[in-house]
């Protein structure tokens, strides 16, 4: 499972937290649900197959990214610079030695639609393909 590394990846970046105006205590990046009272902009992440599937030392893992805003420009912003930060097509370390090595990354679809809060949500879905050297 890489979520704990693309969690930091996305918190790391500066141009990101500024869309979503992260500070050092609240990189506004939540798995499963966001924080009770959380004001939008937000995003929630959660692995549409837990624990990756596996085929010998190359794994994959399908990942869906809920972007929340008040403002549906500021929804489109944060998925390019998350589309910019998790697709890729050369084998790439998100964690340093020793850790994951993510050899793709796709954008392999989404949607938009409104929460109950009448708030924008753009729902991104990428696929990962990595090796895990830990095993």
């Amino acid at each position: 499972m890489i979520l704990k590394e693309l969690f930091g990846k996305l918190a790391a970046d500066s141009a990101l937290a500024a869309l979503l105006g992260a500070t050092p205590g609240d990189p506004r990046i939540y798995p499963g649900m966001a924080r009770p009272g959380c004001a939008a902009p937000f995003i929630v992440y959660r692995s549409l197959c837990p624990g990756a599937q596996a085929d010998e030392i190359s794994r994959a893992e399908t990942v869906v990214f809920e972007i929340f805003s008040e403002r549906f420009s500021n929804c489109l912003d944060i998925s390019r610079r998350m589309a910019a930060l998790l697709t890729t097509a050369d084998e790439t370390s998100l964690s340093g030695a020793g850790g994951p090595r993510i050899y793709r990354g796709a954008l392999a679809g989404g949607s938009d639609f409104s929460d109950e809060r009448n708030r924008h949500v753009r729902a991104l879905t990428f696929h990962f393909s990595f090796i895990d050297s830990t095993l």
